[in-house]
């Protein structure tokens, strides 16, 4: 009996850290990014669990709300499509994956409606930026 309560306490202990970890890598998220893709300048900004891309030169824009896994390894990043200028896309999820490394926010995420993320940076299936705070 004292075993499974040590087991359960670690457990909870376990739980509520990945809880604090999500917690802190949401408030780290918050603001206005840029990055380079395709040599475009694009933005995204983020408030609270609401995502918004856009790229002003090529017209792309979506909308979406995300979620976070810190807890897996990678981190995940999960995003639903609310709005945007690819209508297939909409109210599908996109899987992706997530780290800060040395002040950016680095992202790999498939195509919305893939049903397997990427398995890590650099899997040619999914679309990586790396993006820093102005």
């Amino acid at each position: 009996m004292k075993t499974m309560l040590i087991l359960f306490a670690a457990g909870m202990l376990a739980t509520l850290a990945a809880g604090d970890s999500a917690e802190s890598d949401l408030k780290r998220m918050q603001g206005e990014w840029t990055a380079i893709d395709d040599e475009e300048m694009v933005v995204m900004v983020v408030a609270k669990t609401n995502l918004e891309y856009r790229n002003p030169k090529t017209g792309e824009w979506f909308k979406a709300e995300f979620s976070l896994d810190p807890s897996t390894s990678p981190k995940q990043i999960n995003a639903t499509i609310k709005d945007g200028a690819i209508d297939e896309f909409k109210d599908k999820e996109s899987l992706g994956i997530y780290r800060f490394a040395d002040g950016r926010l680095e992202i790999a995420a498939c195509r919305p409606g893939e049903t397997e993320g990427p398995k890590d940076f650099d899997d040619p299936r999914c679309r990586r930026l790396e993006f820093t705070k102005d």
